[in-house]
């Protein structure tokens, strides 16, 4: 009877360890992947961030030149760059949890809101464009308010993103 008592503890033991060793090593898989997931979102956040700067520094040159020349009215308005603004569904779907501060939130928010903005206006002004007359005389003055407004919100999002930058690059090299 103990013999048999010894080999049923035994399998009892056994059970419980490979049971314990399983869970230990899902556990792990699950923070490595996290870890993993954490860090290409943050790396795509942050790479869309700077995108976002070129962008906006490109469309600022495009627009101060034609606020230069649009007194003239024989200038050709071109079409502006829309910003990535695909950071803020990542960030809604997946928050790595370094980004999880109520004041980080804020800020990412926040850029998000003047990215928005932006695009809402490039998308607005290039209606405007392509749906009215070049020659007419308003054609201008709506175009120069656009272009107004565009460079408020432009120097507003590089303001802010110029603020949050030190911050994303500290949670990159954390995750190195």
């Amino acid at each position: 009877m103990t013999d048999r008592l010894e080999k049923l503890l035994l399998i009892l033991i056994s059970v419980l360890l490979a049971f314990t060793l399983t869970t230990a090593y899902q556990t792990y898989q699950n923070y490595s992947n996290n870890k993993k997931k954490e860090k290409a979102i943050i790396i795509a956040f942050s790479e869309d961030l700077k995108a976002n700067l070129i962008i906006v520094n490109k469309n600022q040159t495009r627009i101060k030149n034609e606020l230069k020349e649009i007194g003239k009215n024989t200038i050709m308005i071109n079409s502006l760059d829309v910003l990535q603004s695909g950071f803020f569904d990542l960030l809604k779907i997946y928050l790595p949890q370094k980004l999880a501060e109520p004041e980080t939130l804020s800020e990412i928010r926040n850029i998000y809101l003047i990215t928005n903005g932006i695009n809402g206006n490039i998308q607005s002004r290039e209606t405007f464009r392509t749906n009215n007359d070049q020659t007419k005389q308003y054609f201008y003055h709506w175009i120069q308010k656009y272009d107004e407004i565009l460079l408020g919100y432009m120097e507003a999002l590089t303001k802010n993103i110029e603020i949050f930058s030190p911050k994303i690059e500290k949670y990159n090299s954390l995750n190195n």
